[in-house]
C-alpha cells in the first residue's frame, strides 16, 4: 500500500509540473501574440494615418483647382465685359464723329437744312444744367438753393438774376455758334430788346439784324410781342426773335407769332442758325437779282407762312425724339453696368473668403496666389489698417 501511494504521489507531481510547464508555454504565446499584435496595429495607424493625409491632400488640391477654375472664369468675364465696354465707346465715338463731321450745307438746299438744324441743336440739349451753374454762381450772395418753382415765387430779386444769367448765356452761345456775327448789349434799365445780333457772311458782307429778347418767367407776357415789334422799329432790325422759357398757348418749341420769331431756349440756337441762313440768302438776292423788293416780300412771306413754321415744328420734333431715344439707350446701359459690377463684386468676396478659409486650415502647405496677397509695403497683421487694400484681377 505504501509502495502504490508513493507511486500515484510522483505521478500527481509529475503531472502538476506538466501542466505548469504547459502554461508557461501559454504564456510565452500569449505574450508573442501581443507583441504580434501591437506591431501589426502600430503598422496599420501609420498606413490609415498616410491614407488620411493624402485623402485630405487630395480634396485640398481639388478645393484649390475649383477656386482657381472660378478665378479665372471671373477673369475672362470682367475681360470679356471690358471689351464689349470698349467697344460701345468706340461705336459711340464713331458715331459722335460722323455727327460731328457731317457737312450740311444749309445754304444750297432747305432739304439739307434739316441735319445741321439738328448737329447744332444736339449741342443745346447739355444747356440746362450749365445754365443752372451759372445761375447759381451768380446768387453768391447768401441765398441757398431750392426749387426753381419757390424760388421764383419767394425772390423776386433772383427773376432778375436768372435773366441776366440766361441773356448772358444766350449772347455767349450765339458768339460761339456765328464768331463772324457781332452782337451789341441794350445796357440793363434802358428801353428795347436785350441783343442785337449782326449777320456777317464769309465774305465780310452785312446780310442783316435780328433783334433778341430773352425771357426767364413762367408765364408767358401778353404785351411781348408788341413791345418787341416796337423795340424791332426802333432798332431797324431785319428780324426778331424771343426766346422764352414758357412758351405761348399753342405753340411748341418754335414758331411765329404776329411777325415775332418765338422759340425755347434749347431751340434757340437752332432757330437763330434758320433765320441767319434766311437773311443771308435775302442778302445774296439783294445783290445779284433785280426786283429785290418782290424778292424781299416773297422770302418774309415765306418766313412767316404755315408751310416754313411746320417744316420748323417737324425738324425740330424729330431731334426731340432722337434725344429721348438716346437718354432710353444711356440709362439702360448704365443699368446693365451696374448690375455687372454687383455680380463681380459678389464673385470676388466669395473667391476670398474661400481662400482666406483654405489659408486657415492648411497654413504655408497652400500655394499663395499672387492675386490675392497683400502687396510689398502695405500694413501687415498688427499694424493700423487705415483702408481696406485692393485686390488686383
Amino acid at each position: 500500500m505504501a509502495v502504490q501511494q508513493k507511486q500515484k504521489d510522483a505521478d500527481l507531481l509529475a503531472r502538476e509540473k506538466e501542466i505548469q510547464r504547459k502554461e508557461e508555454e501559454v504564456e510565452k504565446q500569449k505574450k508573442n501574440t501581443n507583441d504580434v499584435v501591437q506591431e501589426k496595429l502600430a503598422t496599420e495607424r501609420i498606413k490609415l494615418k498616410a491614407e488620411a493625409e493624402k485623402e485630405a491632400e487630395r480634396k485640398v488640391q481639388l478645393e484649390l483647382k475649383d477656386a482657381q477654375s472660378q478665378n479665372q472664369e471671373m477673369t475672362k468675364k470682367l475681360e470679356e465685359t471690358q471689351k464689349n465696354e470698349l467697344e460701345l465707346r468706340r461705336k459711340t465715338r464713331e458715331l459722335e464723329e460722323k455727327e460731328r463731321n457731317a457737312d450740311l450745307e444749309l445754304e444750297r438746299r432747305l432739304d439739307e437744312e434739316r441735319n445741321q438744324v439738328f448737329t447744332k441743336a444736339k449741342q443745346a440739349s447739355d444747356e440746362e444744367h450749365r445754365l443752372k451753374q451759372l445761375e447759381s454762381e451768380k446768387q453768391m450772395d447768401g441765398l441757398k438753393q431750392t426749387i426753381e418753382e419757390l424760388k421764383r415765387k419767394s425772390e423776386q430779386g433772383s427773376m432778375q438774376i436768372q435773366g441776366e444769367v440766361q441773356e448772358e448765356d444766350l449772347k455767349a452761345s450765339l458768339q460761339r455758334e456765328f464768331p463772324t456775327d457781332t452782337f451789341t448789349d441794350v445796357p440793363t434799365g434802358k428801353s428795347g430788346a436785350d441783343l442785337v445780333q449782326t449777320v456777317v457772311t464769309r465774305s465780310g458782307v452785312i446780310a442783316g439784324t435780328i433783334l433778341w429778347e430773352s425771357k426767364n418767367t413762367k408765364k408767358w407776357g401778353g404785351d411781348w410781342l408788341g413791345k418787341l415789334k416796337d423795340d424791332q422799329v426802333v432798332a431797324k432790325a431785319d428780324l426778331c426773335s424771343i426766346v422764352s422759357q414758357c412758351m405761348p398757348e399753342g405753340l411748341v418749341n418754335f414758331g411765329c407769332m404776329e411777325n415775332v420769331w418765338v422759340s425755347d431756349y434749347k431751340c434757340a440756337k437752332a432757330a437763330a442758325a434758320v433765320l441767319r441762313h434766311h437773311l443771308i440768302e435775302l442778302a445774296q438776292l439783294k445783290g445779284t437779282q433785280v426786283g429785290q423788293d418782290e424778292k424781299m416780300a416773297v422770302i418774309y412771306s415765306y418766313l412767316t407762312s404755315p408751310q416754313f413754321k411746320n417744316r420748323m415744328q417737324s425738324i425740330v420734333g424729330a431731334f426731340q425724339s432722337m434725344k429721348v431715344q438716346l437718354d432710353k439707350e444711356k440709362t439702360a446701359m448704365q443699368r446693365i453696368w451696374s448690375r455687372r459690377e454687383k455680380e463681380m463684386d459678389r464673385m470676388i468676396g466669395n473667391t476670398v473668403g474661400m481662400y482666406g478659409d483654405l489659408q486657415g486650415l492648411m497654413g504655408t502647405a497652400l500655394p499663395t496666389i499672387s492675386n490675392l496677397e497683400l502687396d510689398e509695403g502695405e500694413p501687415e497683421e498688427g499694424e493700423d489698417l487705415g483702408s481696406v487694400p485692393q485686390i488686383a484681377i
